[in-house]
């Protein structure tokens, strides 16, 4: 799969492998999009907002280091606001997608629902007054310079010619917005985010980050003051993962997962395991479904490389109930 590639190329396709994603899972390449990313990068940004000064200026961050490449990505377009494009326009405009019949009240659209413009009608989009350069582009932001939403920032999930496509947006920041606002479209951040990882090496059963660890076991890239993954994830869960449970568990997960890696099953059932020792096979259950990807979907993107899991979990939900 190395094929055809430069070597900088390379070295970042062997590092993201390393990291779990599974190469097979390379096949939706041109419709994945960034997955949940757009929800962790704003956190990460204001967690932790010097790295992303720190990224560009001081040796060990790839921006420091090698440059080269990331600048010809890297879009700093100050601009004018010249017309607020609503959902209706916007998916004729191909800016986006048009929306599923059964997406009304999901937490998907949800978002969708809270900012109004002029028209009484969702701004997901904005025309400015100047073009922007044809660079491929997978998230950013827009920062708002003058108006009423001076000194606010709005994350991007696309640019197109002269048109920028927000991404999950406080609407009600997007409502203060008005033709004539001057902006800056800037993707700096968001392109020094892609190797945060590097910078927050955990322990040593985090087994993956072994390739950010020198020969004696210590990091090879500076590191942040603390990890943001525990704070994130009690966040999200509440409490996080010890491997300590009463009852019987079946863990499930795909085997083509580009968001929740294989390895993460792997990485709690060794947990469970230090807990429970010789009853762990007593307790717990590790399922692996081969093919599938993350989501719940039944229709698959492409059927001839995934199956859906969804039946499969259906039979799971009977068998923990049966004991």
């Amino acid at each position: 799969m190395y094929a055809g590639l430069n070597k900088e190329e390379v070295s970042a396709l062997k590092e993201v492998t390393k990291m779990g994603f599974p190469p097979k899972s390379w096949f939706g390449y041109k419709t994945m999009g960034v997955h949940g990313f757009s929800a962790v990068y704003p956190g990460m940004v204001g967690s932790d907002p010097t790295y992303f000064q720190d990224f560009w200026k001081i040796p060990g961050y790839l921006g420091f280091d090698d440059a080269t490449s990331l600048l010809k990505a890297r879009i700093q377009k100050t601009s004018v606001i010249k017309l607020a494009i609503a959902q209706d326009q916007a998916v004729k405009d191909g800016l986006i997608p048009a929306p599923a019949q059964n997406e009304r009240g999901t937490a998907d659209a949800a978002w969708k629902g809270q900012g109004l413009n002029e028209e009484g009608k969702i701004a997901v989009a904005f025309q400015l007054n100047d073009q922007l350069p044809a660079i491929d582009f997978l998230g950013g932001d827009l920062v708002i310079l003058s108006g009423d939403a001076a000194g606010k920032t709005l994350p991007l999930s696309g640019i197109d010619d002269d048109k920028v496509i927000l991404g999950i947006a406080d609407l009600k920041v997007v409502g203060l917005i008005r033709p004539g606002d001057q902006v800056r479209v800037d993707n700096s951040n968001f392109i020094a985010a892609q190797t945060y990882h590097r910078h927050q090496v955990p322990g040593k059963e985090y087994y993956v980050w072994d390739q950010f660890r020198n020969a004696d076991g210590e990091p090879i890239y500076p590191q942040r003051a603390r990890l943001l993954a525990p704070s994130f994830t009690k966040a999200a869960a509440g409490v996080l993962p010890s491997g300590k449970f009463k009852g019987k568990m079946i863990l499930l997960s795909s085997l083509y997962d580009r968001e929740a890696f294989p390895w993460n099953a792997d990485w709690y059932y060794s947990r469970v395991r230090e807990n429970l020792k010789d009853q762990t096979d007593n307790n717990i259950r590790l399922w692996y479904t081969d093919h599938a990807l993350h989501g719940d979907l039944t229709l698959q993107e492409d059927p001839t490389r995934t199956v859906s899991y969804m039946v499969l979990c259906s039979r799971h939900y009977v068998i923990l109930a049966n004991g």
